[in-house]
Formats: structure tokens, C-alpha cells, sequence
């Protein structure tokens, strides 16, 4: 189906570990892209946000914000 419509590539951003449709998709031949989630056996690219660096600069920002320091 996603071939007749000619689509260029897939990008997947899933809020669950769902390995099964990401695997489905995988057999496609148009490029693939998962956010946020590594799926163990699939190979293709992976865009990742640093959830510890976030925390860990908000964190920071909202001290100097509300103490006055860096």
C-alpha cells in the first residue's frame, strides 16, 4: 500500500516499544527512521534525545531562574 503511494521514506515516532510494526515496516523498501525508541534487530536510523542532559539542564536553568546564580 505504502509503495502506491509513492512515499519517499518513513519516519516513526512511537510512544510504545512496538518492535512488531516497526519490523513490518522494516521489510519495506523505502528508507526508515525511528525516533526516540531503539528496536533490538533493526537496522536503520535512529534519532535519540538525550533524556538526562534535558533533565539535567532544565533543572539547572529553573535554579538560576528562581536563586539568581549560576
Amino acid at each position: 500500500m505504502l509503495q502506491e503511494k509513492r512515499i519517499d521514506g518513513l519516519v516513526i515516532v512511537s510512544a510504545g516499544e512496538d518492535a512488531v510494526l516497526a519490523q513490518s515496516f522494516a521489510n519495506a523498501r523505502e528508507p526508515l527512521v525511528i525516533v526516540d525508541r531503539n528496536i533490538e534487530d533493526l537496522t536503520c536510523d535512529l534519532v535519540q534525545i538525550d533524556h538526562e542532559k534535558g533533565t539535567y539542564l532544565a533543572t539547572k536553568l529553573k535554579s538560576e531562574v528562581v536563586y539568581g546564580g549560576s
